[in-house]
């Protein structure tokens, strides 16, 4: 586990993951369960606060949750719901969604009734395409359907995590979150981003679709100082390819 994640961990348990039941009732794709997590938003935009992208969607691990086992990996497919300055979009004409794959877990701790996952590696890309769409969840994932109908259409924003990522889930109210870190490099979108590194957050909550592990709502936002260790010049050379 990186240096210190352990700690805000345990710090966070109490706010963000030992609440209250999330059921079937007070828990829908698309719900604004949205709150800070287990990292703090970084400086706010000049337009639009901190936040860049709204989504939501289903999440599975390899061989099932619980327990993570080391070498499972996590993938999560789900849809685009908003977008915040300067990025731009056309709802009325494109669908918009999003695939996380490759997040690879190296390590579980049990604290009491509440799991700590570590994960690394992971790329994350959203796909523009035309209406209607034609993405479905379907079961028991993969399948016919998942991921394959949520990674068509051409790159919105496509990135890789970095520095590992952390996941804490409560057995006992079936209620927990996902931080991670990001780097976007490519997708049409590219361009107007101010910055390269962001961070996705995401509540979880035990209902899903037959053979998914949760249901995520989660937003991607400026939250992290990876900005220190990226070449100002390298990050222009990288914006310019997609110009």
């Amino acid at each position: 586990m990186r240096t210190g994640t352990l700690s805000i961990v345990l710090s966070a348990l109490g706010a963000s993951v030992l609440g209250a039941p999330v059921t079937a009732e007070s828990w829908s794709e698309g719900s604004d369960f949205r709150r800070p997590l287990l990292a703090e938003p970084g400086p706010f935009l000049a337009s639009g606060g901190n936040q860049l992208l709204h989504t939501s969607g289903q999440c599975w691990e390899t061989g099932g949750f619980p327990p993570s086992d080391p070498g499972d990996e996590l993938t999560i497919v789900g849809v685009l719901n908003d977008v915040e300055s300067p990025l731009g979009w056309d709802p009325a004409n494109h669908s918009y969604t999003v695939w996380i794959r490759g997040l690879t877990s190296e390590q579980e701790w049990l604290l009491g009734s509440v799991r700590v996952v570590e994960y690394s590696g992971g790329r994350i890309t959203f796909y523009e395409d035309s209406l209607p769409s034609n993405h479905s969840y379907g079961i028991d994932p993969p399948n016919a359907t998942a991921p394959s109908t949520f990674a068509d259409g051409t790159a919105y924003l496509d990135g890789f995590f970095f520095g590992g990522g952390s996941l804490t889930f409560n057995d006992a109210t079936e209620y927990g979150s996902i931080v991670l870190e990001v780097i976007f490099t490519g997708g049409a979108a590219l361009p107007v981003l101010p910055y390269p590194c962001w961070t996705f957050s995401a509540n979880i909550a035990a209902v899903a679709p037959e053979g998914y592990d949760f249901q995520m709502n989660g937003d991607i936002y400026y939250g992290n100082d990876c900005v220190a260790s990226v070449d100002p010049s390298s990050w222009g050379r990288v914006k310019g390819l997609y110009r």
